[in-house]
């Protein structure tokens, strides 16, 4: 009789053992050192067991990616291509910021438009301005009429992605980054020169700065990348005195800015006017090439910045 009973014993134990250590379908030795965390797969009728080790948690951190669109009017539709190359390749931009054009297009994909929407947008808008002075009354009213319209009443806290419009303010003589307030508003002033008596109290931050790379980190940005179409070479199918000594600054004031980004590319769109589609289309083709070794270079930054991080930690 005990030794029926100790048999018995023997067959309890070992499967009692083998439920707690083996959960079904998963070997002890498919498993790292550390805990499996559960994890619900869409479709799935349970949880799949994924393996972490003690340290690989600090390893699997991602870093916040801000993104800030530079301006250049008509050369900016290169941004819409930019973008869609990030999301083909599933890099993922929590923070997005711009100045002039770039900000119209940065507002659009904060606001959830897909980078195809945004192109058509933007053509429907060149369209609509062939020939007009860029900045002169007719050319703003087709701005508002074919862009801007589309963000009235809209708040920029509202959006999918954090969004920060630059913008200066009249009143205390200073860039300031609009994280919330009338998205509308903070773009038309974009496109609003600053003069000592200018009514308006706020207008383009483009007289002062062109990339708010040191705000976005403020915000918690831990990769910042800009993007800029003017790359040294400004023209415009329209003489304007005024516009090419502006956008000369500009470049000026890039090469001094991107100390303050940790990415910064040049889209090839140098030979496209500024106020012109002249040129577009071949520019377009070369993105294609241009934007995946833009983001062949953003991913090894990634995979660079997570191995910094993982030391400091």
């Amino acid at each position: 009789m005990r030794s029926i009973l100790l048999f018995l014993f023997l067959i309890i134990s070992c499967s009692t053992s083998s439920t707690n250590n083996e959960p079904l379908g998963v070997q002890l030795s498919d498993l790292s050192v550390g805990k499996a965390k559960p994890k619900i797969k869409d479709g799935s009728y349970g949880p799949e067991y994924t393996s972490r080790g003690i340290d690989s948690s600090e390893d699997q951190k991602e870093p916040v990616l801000a993104l800030v669109l530079g301006p250049g009017l008509n050369r900016t539709l290169g941004h819409a291509y930019f973008l869609k190359s990030l999301l083909r390749n599933s890099i993922n931009i929590r923070i997005i910021s711009g100045t002039g054009m770039g900000a119209v297009i940065a507002s659009y994909f904060a606001s959830g438009k897909s980078p195809e929407k945004i192109e058509w947008l933007f053509y429907n808008f060149l369209n609509e301005v062939k020939g007009k002075r860029a900045f002169s009354p007719q050319w703003k009213s087709a701005l508002e009429d074919k862009l801007l319209r589309d963000f009235t009443n809209i708040g920029i806290q509202e959006l999918d992605i954090t969004l920060v419009i630059p913008v200066f303010n009249k009143i205390n003589f200073k860039i300031e980054n609009l994280k919330r307030g009338s998205l509308h508003s903070a773009l038309k002033a974009q496109f609003r020169f600053y003069h000592s008596k200018m009514k308006e109290s706020l207008s383009t931050p483009l007289q002062w700065i062109v990339y708010n790379g040191k705000s976005l980190r403020g915000l918690g940005a831990d990769i910042v990348i800009g993007v800029d179409v003017l790359a040294d070479k400004i023209e415009l199918q329209v003489e304007d005195g005024f516009l090419y000594g502006h956008y000369g600054k500009m470049i000026g004031k890039i090469k001094k800015e991107r100390k303050d980004l940790d990415l910064l590319f040049a889209l090839p769109f140098a030979d496209v006017p500024l106020d012109s589609e002249k040129n577009l289309p071949k520019n377009i083709q070369l993105m294609r090439k241009v934007s995946e070794e833009m983001v062949a270079s953003i991913k090894d930054y990634i995979v660079d910045w997570k191995r910094r991080n993982a030391k400091v930690r």
